[in-house]
């Protein structure tokens, strides 16, 4: 995908094309360029001033591109995210290549170049105003961040999570030791009755209807299935045609989702149950399961999905 646009190595790329080729007519009066072939006129770029240029796709301002040969990431007001279209583009223009990671925490920025004759791969979360160097994609002195990424405090948690251990010991067991057939004619109930339930949020669903009994192991397991739709998604298990539900799995993913219930709930109670991680650039980019922020010079700054 647009591989007619080649990448601009320097800002001096972009003034010799205004001296060698005409711009678009318009009605505007605005000298804008073709990126690429010049029948793609939707994707373009112009002089904002002498030493910047704004870059276009369909319209909406993708970045700018600056004479210290730096692009700077920055979209229209109204947008948020790099889209299939805007993800491509920049990184046909750009060293690096840019993708939307949820794990990660949105719209991630890889580039790849050699530092002292070896070859170096980093990853940095694409923010509002960030810039990297047009040479090799390794960014800006100006857009140095520090991204912060809330996590389980494991030495507080587990005071939370001793008391249910056994819960799903017992459940593991039981589980082991049903057919098939069993579990589909038992979850069947739990579905109906469910349904059965008023308009609720998850959060609600999961306090009035999952954990009504926690002394039960295998209608906690269940429950908990039925409200994060773990049976729609794990399909297979409901046709002996396809391959075999993995019951183990699915105690692990619902003990992972009960214990990140219990976190949730008891913050207001004790906030040491969270902590916040620092990532440095050049660090490895950690996953963003509770959420991030994003802060350059002490200030917070929009980061893009």
């Amino acid at each position: 995908m647009f591989h007619d646009i080649k990448p601009r190595k320097s800002f001096s790329e972009f003034i010799k094309q205004s001296q060698t080729e005409k711009p678009y007519r318009s009605a505007d009066g605005a000298k804008r360029y073709p990126l690429g072939l010049r029948r793609y006129s939707n994707r373009c770029w112009q002089f904002i001033n002498p030493d910047e240029v704004a870059i276009y796709y369909c319209n909406e301002l993708m970045g700018t591109a600056r004479s210290d040969n730096t692009y700077e990431f920055h979209m229209s007001t109204n947008r948020s995210s790099y889209g299939n279209g805007e993800s491509a583009l920049m990184s046909r223009l750009t060293p690096g290549w840019i993708r939307s990671c949820s794990t990660l925490g949105g719209c991630v920025y890889s580039n790849k170049y050699s530092d002292n004759l070896q070859t170096v791969r980093h990853e940095y979360p694409v923010f509002e105003g960030m810039r990297v160097h047009m040479r090799d994609g390794s960014i800006h002195e100006s857009s140095k961040f520090v991204l912060e990424t809330k996590i389980v405090n494991r030495k507080e948690s587990k005071k939370y999570r001793a008391p249910h251990e056994n819960m799903f010991k017992v459940a593991d067991a039981m589980f082991k030791a049903m057919n098939q057939d069993d579990i589909k004619l038992e979850i069947g109930d739990y579905v109906l009755a469910y349904k059965a339930m008023p308009v609720h949020t998850e959060k609600q669903a999961i306090e009035d209807y999952a954990l009504q009994d926690i002394n039960d192991p295998i209608g906690t397991v269940m429950r908990l299935a039925v409200v994060h739709n773990y049976t729609a998604c794990q399909y297979s298990w409901w046709s002996k045609s396809r391959v075999r539900f993995d019951k183990a799995l699915m105690v692990k993913a619902m003990k992972i989702k009960f214990y990140e219930h219990i976190y949730e709930r008891e913050e207001a109670n004790n906030p040491n149950i969270f902590i916040w991680k620092q990532t440095l650039p050049g660090e490895k980019l950690p996953t963003a399961s509770w959420g991030q922020r994003i802060t350059v010079n002490g200030v917070v700054v929009k980061r893009y999905s």
